[in-house]
């Protein structure tokens, strides 16, 4: 119950840093909003419009498990939480995320026209708050309780 509510958290943080991010670029970088349109340009049954519960699902249930695979990371290499881990950690989360949207946009036969290096760069600084959120947490919680 605590990686779901800490997922929801983090992932509420990176999706807010990405959709200011999106307000002062004038780019479409709502991921929400973007896998609605990647449901929608496929031959998939499932249609939604932009701001379709849908994507909104999709991007939390992601946010989920990229929570408990790093939890699983954490305990089996028995890191201790910290700054510099939950960096390298968004890092590596980023890059990971990197990764799936390509595949996702190169699998589109109808592809976001989005500026990709931008998305990426402010994908691997999401990713960063998002660790950066669940560490903060962790730290609150080892403190206080």
């Amino acid at each position: 119950m605590k990686i779901l509510i800490l997922s929801i958290i983090a992932t509420s943080l990176m999706t807010a840093f990405s959709y200011l991010y999106s307000f002062f670029t004038g780019h479409q970088f709502r991921e929400p909003e973007l896998l609605n349109q990647l449901l929608n340009s496929n031959a998939l049954p499932i249609k939604a419009t932009s701001n379709s519960w849908i994507g909104w699902f999709l991007h939390f249930l992601l946010g989920y498990v990229f929570a408990v695979l790093l939890y699983l990371t954490w305990n089996f290499l028995k890191i201790e939480p910290s700054w510099s881990i939950a960096v390298i950690s968004g890092i590596v989360a980023g890059f990971i995320g990197v990764f799936s949207w390509q595949c996702l946009f190169s699998l589109s036969p109808d592809p976001p026209a989005i500026p990709l290096f931008n998305f990426y760069f402010q994908l691997i600084i999401a990713h960063i708050i998002f660790c950066l959120s669940i560490i903060v947490f962790e730290m609150l919680e080892s403190h206080f309780l």
